[in-house]
């Protein structure tokens, strides 16, 4: 009896935080094919990719159509320090390269999809985390092997494969 009070101000106080400071995440699907061979699916909000791009232009940009240019505005907005993949060969860091397979715009979300070859990798997703301090960007990681799932944030926008923290 005495745990309910404390407990439903939890709740207000919940709610009250969830009003003021919507959730901002985004959502990546990883699927190893043949050959290490690699999709990679993205979903982010449009609302917040718009407002990430427009940051510090004056000229400002509404996405809105499902067209080969704005796919390659998108891309080159991301691929440009936001989302890489590379793996370390000799010491030395050597990129991978995403290539641009598809894009769907929808009115609240918009999807990219990149293959890439690589049987080891790095990954680094620090999309939308300059706009919102709360970004979070998850990844389901679908190895032929394995799954993993892992949110990436500011202090965390990397994660390599395979996972060495991954036990049999």
């Amino acid at each position: 009896m005495r745990f309910k009070l404390p407990l439903a101000l939890v709740g207000l106080w919940l709610i009250a935080v969830s009003l003021n400071h919507p959730m901002h995440v985004s959502t990546t699907l990883m699927t190893e094919g043949a050959d290490h061979e690699w999709t990679l699916r993205k979903t982010l909000f449009t609302e917040d990719l718009e407002t990430a791009i427009n940051q510090g232009r004056e000229e400002k940009i509404h996405l809105g159509i499902d067209s080969a240019q704005e796919a390659q505005l998108i891309d080159h907005f991301l691929q440009d320090g936001l989302l890489s993949l590379s793996f370390t060969k000799r010491r030395r860091i050597e990129p991978i390269e995403l290539t641009l397979t598809a894009y769907h715009f929808a009115a609240d979300e918009i999807t990219l999809s990149y293959i890439f070859v690589a049987k080891r990798w790095d990954l680094y997703d620090a999309s939308l985390m300059k706009l919102n301090d709360f970004q979070e960007n998850i990844y389901t990681v679908m190895g032929l092997d394995r799954r993993f799932d892992i949110a990436l944030f500011n202090k965390m926008p990397n994660f390599s494969w395979p996972r060495v923290d991954l036990r049999d």
